[in-house]
């Protein structure tokens, strides 16, 4: 199993790599705007660490893309090569929870080096969000939940193929459009349809506790390793 697990990092370190870049990538990116939006209105109170949240999306969006997008290639080729399949799954899940573990530990250092940076540029400005807590109390949580969602992800698209990636496509636009739209009802229309519902949601949300949302998420965490697990052991192989 130990040499299993060391030529699955072999295989996957340029996606470490890329990783890296697009999460320093977004860090910057969101210090330029941060920079911007401030030069732009003198009347700001506040600071935001924008370098740190878009670098969190950048690890979220790229461990979904690469495990949704390596899994089967490295699934068909390896097990074809005489890998077992309970092997690849162990190598190729405790590769990930490697990555995300030091996408976790690249994100509490920038929020660290944001937290200063922020503190000496805009002296004036109080920060209005402490990224390094949130990411001390929900990042691990977090980490394991993309993991396995995404591990999850990629076992569905290899074996349902265009009908499991557009039923994926469609609870991925009703998050990016949806969410948005009853964000901001809540706020410029609560009367409407997505203004009360968003209330209701919130309301609903607000009621459960932290060791509510942790059962919730070790929950999803346990079914989609178990899930993934399912369908890897039946997967036939394309070599």
């Amino acid at each position: 199993m130990k040499d299993t697990i060391k030529k699955q990092f072999h295989l996957m370190t340029e996606d470490w790599i890329l990783g890296g870049v697009l999460i320093l990538g977004g860090f910057l990116v969101g210090q330029i705007l941060h920079a911007l939006i401030l030069h732009t209105d003198p009347t700001a109170t506040h600071s935001v660490p924008l370098g740190s949240i878009l670098a969190a999306a950048a690890a979220v969006v790229f461990v979904i893309m690469e495990s949704t997008s390596s899994i089967r290639t490295l699934f068909h080729m390896e097990v074809s090569m005489g890998c077992t399949r309970k092997r690849f799954y162990v190598s190729f899940f405790t590769v990930q929870l490697t990555s995300c573990a030091a996408a976790f530990l690249l994100l509490l250092f920038l929020a660290w080096i944001e937290n200063d940076l922020n503190a000496w540029l805009y002296p004036g400005l109080a920060a209005k969000l402490d990224f390094m807590e949130g990411l001390l109390k929900w990042g691990v949580p977090a980490a394991l939940a993309v993991t396995t969602v995404g591990d999850f992800c990629g076992t569905l698209l290899m074996r349902f193929g265009r009908t499991a990636f557009w039923i994926l496509w469609a609870v991925w636009m009703l998050l990016c459009v949806g969410f948005p739209q009853v964000h901001d009802a809540i706020e410029e229309a609560p009367g409407s349809f997505f203004g009360v519902l968003g209330m209701r949601i919130l309301e609903m949300t607000g009621k459960v506790p932290t060791g509510g949302w942790m059962a919730l998420l070790a929950a999803a965490v346990i079914g989609c390793a178990v899930g993934a697990w399912q369908i890897i052991r039946k997967q036939e192989v394309i070599s």
